[in-house]
């Protein structure tokens, strides 16, 4: 052998040492990025700072020693459990039927005990303990669990699809990454309407929503005195969830009689027991045409809730666009040599992403306020006074079938992780579930079983940077051939 070559050997470094030792470079170097590389990038905490913390960092370190035992482990439990793999083959359908039907049970045990998927995902499963040195911040715990859950999922249900099996063959076509998000949409806007704090965003603070929500939360007057105190978007929305609850003495989603119309005669103006919602109402002020009190809070100045909606789409529309524009602008610029190529082709897609883009995002976040005047309008005031939000954002989420399938894709998946952490955090705010003790390692845990099953079995299944995150974490296939066996063979057949 070339001494060039030397390093390669498995006898200078065995391969689960090499594997667990990258593991824990790569364990180390993200949480670095992270915790040191990012917030000095952002400026949030010095470069001298970001230093101390790439090199000197408790959680980066465990970080790395998580990774490192866990492929250690599971490189090491994989190769006991090959060895100790059943070489039985199963018996033959033969003789009466109480002895057949005990041979198809043995063969059925004897195939799922040799099945290539119950080795790694026993070896994955029994390095668990390795991912409680983790640090419990939301990175790399909790976002890494979520991530890899969802995708994990999502393999391998289009693997079991693709091979045929019962478990999945008798879910429809049109069940989907589009209805995931279609669902995931309405979770998403009941939470943020009613359960604030579950909202996964930035929670209750977040506000991006509505920024793109001018039409239908009225902004604070610009010859209002500053000692009236106007109510921020939350306030409002905070009121319009207050509107949807029965009371004793008023059904939900209450009528609205105008200030003026009441002075004309000759009552006093009614006051509704909303203060916050009092000054828009007063001070917008609201149009006498408003029958509905909901309609009056969200748009006050317009009394058609058509022509409302229909002036919120044509501005957001055109705000939309412009943000969908530079951001494809700066995902065109990546990828300049097909630009240059092929520019008409180019220039099609970016107008076509750009449409499709800005309708999904206007659409869906119009459609959804919209329904709520609908619904108002339409349906009785008992009939699901807050479950209509769950409805209103399920049909604010079809617009996703405005673009291409592999966007509804991903759009999909994203929106259905936020989704489901929104969930468990109302479902542990209600009392309805106990929280897990760890339970973020144990969701990765059971990912990485997965993710790892499906790895040594059928590679093809994972993609994109699931697979190359799997293969730098556990090594190469188990029987797959080694960067060092493959330098042995090809000197061996050069000195032949």
């Amino acid at each position: 052998m070339k001494p060039d070559a030397a390093w390669l050997d498995d006898a200078r470094l065995p391969l689960t040492s090499r594997t667990a030792t990258r593991a824990f470079v790569l364990g180390y170097l993200l949480n670095a990025a992270f915790d040191a590389v990012l917030p000095a990038v952002l400026r949030k905490i010095s470069p001298r700072d970001a230093l101390r913390r790439i090199f000197s960092s408790a959680s980066s370190f465990r970080a790395g020693s998580a990774l490192f035992f866990y492929a250690a482990l599971y490189r090491t439990i994989l190769q006991l459990l090959s060895q100790l793999k059943l070489a039985r083959s199963a018996p033959r359908d033969s003789g009466t039927k109480a002895q057949t039907h005990r041979a198809r049970l043995q063969a059925r045990l004897y195939r799922f005990l040799r099945s290539p998927l119950l080795a790694p995902f026993v070896a994955a499963s029994l390095s668990t303990p390795a991912l409680l040195l983790l640090p419990a911040n939301p990175f790399p715990r909790q976002m890494l669990a979520i991530d890899f859950a969802s995708k994990a999922a999502a393999a391998a249900y289009q693997e079991s699809r693709r091979s045929g099996s019962r478990i999945t063959s008798w879910v429809p076509a049109w069940c989907d990454s589009a209805l995931l998000y279609c669902v995931s949409n309405a979770q998403l806007l009941y939470a943020y309407l009613l359960y604030p704090e579950a909202f996964p965003a930035g929670s209750a603070a977040d506000d991006r929503p509505l920024q793109r929500s001018s039409a239908y939360l009225p902004p604070r007057p610009h010859d209002l005195p500053a000692s009236i105190e106007w109510p921020s978007g939350r306030q409002v929305l905070d009121g319009v969830g207050e509107l949807t609850i029965a009371r004793p003495t008023a059904a939900p989603y209450p009528s609205f009689v105008s200030p003026v119309l009441s002075s004309l005669q000759g009552k006093p103006p009614p006051a509704s027991p909303y203060a916050s919602l009092n000054t828009v109402l007063d001070y917008a002020p609201a149009h006498p045409a408003h029958s509905r009190l909901l309609c009056a809070v969200l748009h006050p100045r317009e009394p058609s809730c058509t022509r409302n909606f229909l002036g919120f789409f044509k501005k957001e529309w055109l705000t939309s666009a412009k943000f969908v524009a530079a951001w494809m602008a700066a995902l065109q610029l990546l990828s300049w040599r097909k630009v240059v190529k092929d520019p008409e082709t180019a220039l099609f897609k970016f107008g076509m992403a750009v449409v499709q883009g800005a309708t999904v995002i206007s659409g869906g976040i119009g459609t959804a306020w919209a329904l709520i005047c609908v619904f108002q309008h339409w349906l009785p005031r008992t009939l699901l006074p807050r479950g209509r939000f769950f409805l209103n954002g399920f049909i604010a989420g079809l617009t996703i079938y405005l673009v291409p399938a592999a966007r509804r894709h991903q759009l999909g998946m994203y929106v259905g992780r936020m989704s489901a952490k929104s969930t468990w955090q109302i479902l542990e705010k209600e009392k309805r579930v106990r929280p897990v003790p760890h339970g973020e390692a144990l969701l990765l845990a059971a990912a990485l079983a997965t993710m790892a099953a499906m790895y040594e079995a059928r590679p093809e299944a994972l993609t994109g940077y699931l697979r190359l995150a799997t293969s730098k974490l556990v090594g190469p296939r188990q029987g797959a051939p080694t960067v060092a066996a493959a330098a042995v063979t090809a000197e061996k057949e050069k000195a032949a």
